[in-house]
């Protein structure tokens, strides 16, 4: 499974030199990486024998992109409480808190795919 984020980061200040990041746009894909098929010469140049690996490849996509969908449906309200949770998680520099903010996406999105 491919996993992709993208933050664009609105360093806000808040009381005694804590600083939160509440970005304006977090933006989180899930999927797989692109795939090709290769078929041996001798099993590409039967035509039946090439429909049969190529209907059998195309069920093995069909299965990941149903695997994805039903993993980002049970993981959805995992994300939105994470992403709050990081919103409000005070740092002691800008900086700081954009790094704490990368991690904190990242155990979001990696914990659930390791576990499933």
């Amino acid at each position: 499974m491919v996993v992709w984020f993208e933050i664009i980061h609105r360093v806000v200040p808040g009381t005694e030199d804590a600083f939160c990041n509440a970005p304006v746009g977090v933006g989180v894909g899930f999927g797989s990486s692109r795939r090709a098929l290769y078929l041996a010469r001798h099993a590409g140049g039967n035509a039946c024998v090439r429909q049969q690996l190529v209907d059998h490849h195309d069920a093995h996509l069909r299965a990941i992109d149903e695997t994805v969908d039903r993993f980002v449906e049970e993981q959805h309200a995992a994300f939105g409480q994470g992403v709050t949770a990081l919103k409000v998680m005070p740092a002691p520099a800008a900086d700081i808190a954009i790094a704490r903010w990368n991690e904190g996406v990242d155990m979001i999105v990696t914990r659930p795919r390791r576990n499933n």
